[in-house]
């Protein structure tokens, strides 16, 4: 990730009401966040909002992965041990990950809705920035069966 890209130290991301925080830095012109940026996939240069193109998919995809993170490659067994041959690999419980560019992972879930909410949320955010309800993301998530209904 680049410089002008946010580590969310500068507005921690509250996962109680899911609001995603964005903003554009007057100093260098780059776009800031309370979403931790652990992913890049399609952007060389860094995260982006305001239009359609491969700044705004790797926010979105970073929005949807602080909402539905990718879980660990391997578990242990609901009331095994610690011992190795007592771990499984997520594969095996049926949960996908995708893997990215910049050698992280996110869920196939994640991936799968990555653009389709970019288009519903950030190519239609100002380029100055601004606020995308947790309330408006998962019930966007609900009408996707990503998130349980309630």
């Amino acid at each position: 990730m680049d410089d002008h890209t946010a580590d969310a130290t500068d507005l921690p991301f509250d996962p109680a009401t899911g609001d995603v925080v964005v903003w554009r830095d007057p100093a260098s012109g780059g776009v800031r966040t309370n979403i931790p940026l652990w992913h890049a996939h399609h952007s060389p240069t860094g995260v982006e909002i305001g239009y359609g193109g491969s700044g705004p998919a790797d926010f979105a995809l970073n929005v949807l992965a602080a909402v539905l993170p990718a879980p660990p490659p391997t578990v242990p067994v609901p009331g095994a041990g610690a011992a190795e041959e007592d771990w499984i690999a997520y594969d095996a419980i049926e949960v996908s990950r995708v893997e990215l560019r910049d050698g992280t992972a996110v869920s196939s879930e994640v991936w799968g809705l990555h653009q389709d909410f970019k288009w519903a949320f950030v190519a239609l955010l100002p380029q100055e920035g601004g606020v995308i309800p947790g309330a408006a993301i998962r019930a966007w998530l609900r009408e996707r069966g990503a998130l349980p209904a309630g």
